[in-house]
């Protein structure tokens, strides 16, 4: 508080001084140095002050206890930064229409959501997936973090696995 009425004290005297200069249509060297001489002599006049309460702030940051008792919001929980990254390698079928994954990348959210070589993509999300295009695309509108629902063909049956995406390894 005292640091912010010192402040306060400052730019009153520099608001004042630059008043008296506008009205008289000019801030010339002599005026500029009169307006510095009065800054100088406003913190020199607080300096102690000022001083003290920063070195109060320093101390409580530095202890880890809160300067003031206001409750500070928690933060949103953000996604990763990022190009989002499933881990899979795919082939597409001659015609163009059916995705097959050949390779999952150990430890990648793939591999973590249970999608296994030899699984054909057939959705994300609930849309169907007649391309490598459309699927490049269902992943891309996504970000690190984002879960997408994929429905694979597996032998005989159908499964329908989340997968939070990561980020893209560099």
């Amino acid at each position: 508080m005292i640091v912010r009425t010192a402040l306060v004290l400052v730019c009153l005297g520099i608001s004042s001084l630059v008043a008296v200069a506008q009205e008289e249509r000019k801030i010339d060297a002599e005026t500029r140095e009169r307006i510095l001489k009065k800054v100088d002599a406003l913190l020199a006049e607080h300096k102690a002050q000022i001083k003290k309460e920063v070195d109060k702030i320093i101390e409580a940051e530095l202890s880890g206890a809160k300067k003031s008792p206001e409750k500070k919001a928690a933060a949103p929980a953000s996604k990763p930064a990022g190009k989002p990254w499933l881990g899979v390698t795919i082939t597409v079928s001659d015609d163009e229409k059916v995705l097959s994954i050949t390779g999952v990348v150990a430890g990648s959210p793939a591999e973590k959501a249970g999608l296994k070589a030899g699984d054909i993509l057939v959705e994300v999300n609930g849309k169907a997936i007649d391309g490598d295009q459309a699927f490049a695309e269902a992943v891309l509108k996504t970000k690190p973090g984002d879960c997408l629902k994929i429905c694979v063909k597996r032998g005989e049956s159908r499964e329908t696995v989340e997968v939070t995406l990561g980020t893209r390894p560099e």
